[in-house]
């Protein structure tokens, strides 16, 4: 039997719970064709195909498929370490699963529990079980990343316009203080330079953050930021748990400087809308 083709497992399987087999069984191999989507799942990594396995592993596997060649996957140890091996790491297959499925195979394990109390397998069963209850937990959290990452911080560009001038900003945030070198350039001042932002994160949900800000050097600046997300990355990158996202922001800032128009100090109102990409 080649198991390097997913096929030839699947097909197996389906053969199996069709044969002349009794009920515990069948609902055994059910459950084990019910598994195979979440054990043959491949990303960039290819972390989860057999052809990844080394060749001590693959040699085992061959003699393991020879040794029950009479019923193949019919034998428990041999299922059990086919599909077992199929998953190197929920890390890297999560963004593939369906949890819809993940659920129905939960209600199918919690059946045969109950149906078949005195199982030899009702160990592995239950291990099978309570494996998938904590990928699936995973899962939704996984889904739900932006939750763990509000007030956490995160790098990015972001830039600003107004009637009078532009900014470009590099936002640098730990935990809820945000760092903004700000490059400024504005006709009402005679500014034409850095500014050092210092922000704080007022409040922050999924698509929408609102940051009090002041600002050092010469115009000193004060004012508040809104920023609405309208795209998030769907999952976070699986190496570096980092996600992207686009904001829309506005913000009014009051400009302490030399005024342009009478060279004399004085303050003066901004309006901005921009743009920023974030990491977090």
């Amino acid at each position: 039997m080649n198991l390097t083709d997913s096929g030839v497992v699947n097909k197996k399987l389906k053969e199996i719970v069709l044969s002349n087999i009794d009920e515990e069984q069948r609902d055994l191999y059910k459950i084990l064709l019910e598994m195979t989507p979440f054990y043959e799942m491949q990303n960039k990594f290819y972390a989860m195909h057999y052809k990844t396995w080394d060749r001590e592993q693959q040699t085992l596997v061959y003699k393991l498929a020879d040794k029950y060649v009479s019923d193949s996957l019919a034998n428990s140890t041999f299922g059990q370490f086919v599909f077992e091996n199929r998953v190197y790491s929920k890390f890297y297959y999560r963004s593939g699963m369906d949890p819809e499925c993940m659920e129905k195979l939960i209600l199918s394990l919690k059946e045969f529990e109950r149906n078949f109390p005195n199982s030899e397998r009702l160990a592995w069963i239950k291990h099978e079980r309570n494996r998938f209850e904590e990928l699936l937990k995973d899962y939704s959290e996984f889904l739900n990343y932006h939750k763990k990452k509000l007030y956490t911080g995160g790098l990015g560009i972001e830039g600003w316009l107004t009637n009078d001038g532009w900014e470009i900003g590099i936002p640098i945030q730990f935990h809820r203080f945000l760092f903004i070198p700000t490059f400024d350039s504005d006709e009402k001042l005679n500014d034409d330079g850095w500014i050092l932002i210092f922000g704080f994160d007022l409040f922050e949900v999924k698509h929408l953050k609102i940051a009090p800000f002041v600002g050092l050097w010469d115009p000193y600046v004060a004012g508040m930021q809104i920023e609405f997300r309208p795209w998030l990355e769907k999952y976070p990158d699986t190496k570096f748990d980092a996600a992207a996202y686009l904001s829309l922001k506005a913000k009014y800032m009051m400009k302490y400087g030399e005024l342009a128009e009478t060279g004399k100090k004085d303050i003066a109102h901004t309006f901005y809308v921009g743009l920023g990409f974030h990491f977090w």
